[in-house]
């Protein structure tokens, strides 16, 4: 839950999710150790709700199982509902990032209502799922996030964020600007919208450019200094607030600095806004926790949030200005340099099959 000025609580329960004992059951129930891992969600149920939901997981799924001659036929029998809850107003569930992991993890899914749903798999843009908790009473929850929230794990049982924890297995990361490329086979390649960027630019005209709505005191305050340094006419805000509908990428090809400040601080926490500014070779006045050095090269990033000095930044900016530049002609290329850390959906590939051996092991319970 979100405090109107920003400062994210969490309800005590959410300690059960990492009782030693819990911890343990849930990994017996995703190596298929299915009858020990109830033992121990039996045990537990008493004193937690975590491990209570865990039981009606249990006999949602044994109840689901099939007849012994349709159980051998592992297409069927590893078939999982899903459900989405609490995304924004135009999220396709029908075609999402989210169904592609799922692909390719090689499960088989089916959207589904809440109330049929196996897992859910939860956005940050509403309140159902924490106003209905009897929705999830039976189900797994799945919390996606590109935000800087941080999942509770007494509602969330797994997660995919922005954050590097893995806080015991529950988490993977999962940065927003994942969006921008297309992870294919041993091959990385930038996502339509980047690739299909046209050719005919030839110079970067817009000596300092900003792409935002949010008129923050701390964007406000970099714009106006630059202003002061450089000029109103050097100067080019865009947003489509303020000046409708743009083409982003033709922008920041034309851009010899980009300012990409993040709405708030987090450790892992890194959005689009750089991860463009610099494939489309911008040097970037950044604003983000120090951690982006992880993923990204540094060599054009002026990070405001360490070093927090105007004057220095300015004088970085009159540096990169006066230097002499090249343009792209080819914008479809993937280039490597740019990263630290290698891009990868590995992790959170495996994430997603471990998730659905929990819920599809517990259909195999067998009485001893």
């Amino acid at each position: 839950m979100i405090h109107p000025y920003g400062r994210q609580w969490f309800p005590h329960e959410a300690c059960e999710a990492f009782e030693y004992n819990l911890l343990m059951a849930d990994q017996m129930a995703i190596a298929g150790e299915t009858n020990n891992a109830l033992r121990l969600y039996k045990m537990l149920a008493g004193r937690s709700q975590v491990a209570k939901r865990r039981l009606s997981l249990a006999k949602r799924q044994i109840k689901k199982s099939l007849t012994q001659s349709q159980r051998n036929t592992v297409k069927n029998n590893q078939l999982i509902n899903i459900a989405f809850i609490d995304w924004y107003v135009d999220f396709n569930e029908n075609e999402n990032f989210i169904l592609e992991l799922f692909g390719k993890a090689e499960k088989k899914v089916i959207i589904s209502s809440i109330e049929d749903a196996d897992l859910i798999v939860s956005g940050c843009y509403g309140e159902r799922l924490y106003s209905d908790r009897e929705l999830m009473h039976d189900k797994l929850v799945l919390f996606v996030s590109g935000e800087n929230i941080r999942p509770s794990y007494n509602m969330h049982d797994f997660s995919l964020t922005t954050e590097w924890r893995s806080y015991c297995g529950k988490n993977v990361r999962y940065p927003q600007w994942y969006d921008d490329l297309k992870f294919e086979k041993n091959k990385i390649t930038l996502s339509e919208r980047i690739s299909k960027l046209p050719v005919n630019i030839k110079k970067r005209d817009l000596p300092i450019t900003a792409i935002y709505n949010n008129s923050t005191p701390l964007r406000e305050e970099v714009i106006a200094s630059l202003k002061k340094a450089f000029g109103n006419d050097n100067i080019h805000i865009f947003g489509s607030q303020r000046s409708g509908y743009i083409n982003k990428m033709e922008i920041l090809a034309r851009s010899s600095i980009h300012v990409c400040l993040e709405n708030s601080i987090g450790e892992g926490y890194v959005t689009e806004k750089l991860h463009q500014s610099l494939i489309m070779g911008c040097n970037s006045i950044y604003w983000g926790d120090k951690s982006f050095k992880i993923d990204f090269c540094e060599g054009k990033v002026y990070n405001l949030y360490e070093q927090e000095n105007m004057e220095d930044c300015v004088k970085w900016c009159s540096s990169k200005l006066a230097a002499e530049e090249t343009i792209k002609t080819n914008w479809s290329t993937f280039d490597k340099t740019l990263y630290n850390t290698c891009p990868t959906e590995d992790k959170a590939i495996q994430h997603i099959k471990k998730i659905c051996s929990l819920i599809t092991n517990l259909r195999t319970y067998s009485r001893e």
